[in-house]
């Protein structure tokens, strides 16, 4: 939205009954880096869940090599829901040397994310979505999150590093079809 493009964001609620949405604060400010919004993906109506991860590469050279995990949030019935990204195929050594080479991984790159989705207590009905990297939009993908609550997306083919905004954030999301379910 026009707001986030300012550096500004904000929470909003989605009822898909009405046609507008209402602006809620943040329950903190880890919030903040979520937005939701009314969309459509590929023809269908859809939410829109973004997550800004302020200082991506230093963000991610501080986990070395483990998720960085989104604030929790909720859609319709669907609660508790969390983004996760990790490098793909990476592991981190306590040597110093593997240390620097991951720095050198998030800094520099090329760098190639796992996005997870993750939906704890979801009823049992596949969920439909896309996955988003800045303006990469990656899908369909559908899972039953009631079997596995969570689905991981590698192989996007997508160097984050060049997704950057110039603030060194960057912007990953899913887009979730609406359906009488949700």
């Amino acid at each position: 939205s026009d707001s986030d493009a300012e550096g500004q964001t904000e929470a909003v609620v989605i009822d898909r009954h009405i046609d507008k949405t209402t602006q809620v604060q943040p329950l903190s400010p880890m919030c903040e880096s979520i937005t939701t919004c009314a969309s459509s993906v590929a023809g269908k109506p859809s939410v829109k869940v973004q997550w800004s991860i302020n200082h991506f590469s230093v963000s991610m050279n501080k986990k070395l090599g483990r998720d960085l995990v989104s604030p929790d949030f909720d859609l319709g019935n669907l609660t508790g829901l969390k983004l996760q990204v990790a490098p793909e195929n990476t592991r981190v050594s306590k040597r110093d040397s593997s240390r620097l080479a991951f720095k050198k991984l998030v800094t520099e790159g090329p760098f190639y994310g796992c996005l997870t989705l993750k939906i704890p207590n979801a009823p049992k009905s596949p969920v439909e979505y896309h996955v988003s990297i800045n303006n990469h939009t990656i899908g369909p993908f559908t899972n039953d999150f009631s079997d596995h609550c969570s689905a991981v997306h590698s192989g996007l083919g997508v160097n984050w590093l060049q997704e950057k905004n110039k603030d060194g954030s960057l912007l990953v999301g899913v887009d979730i079809v609406l359906h009488d379910g949700l």
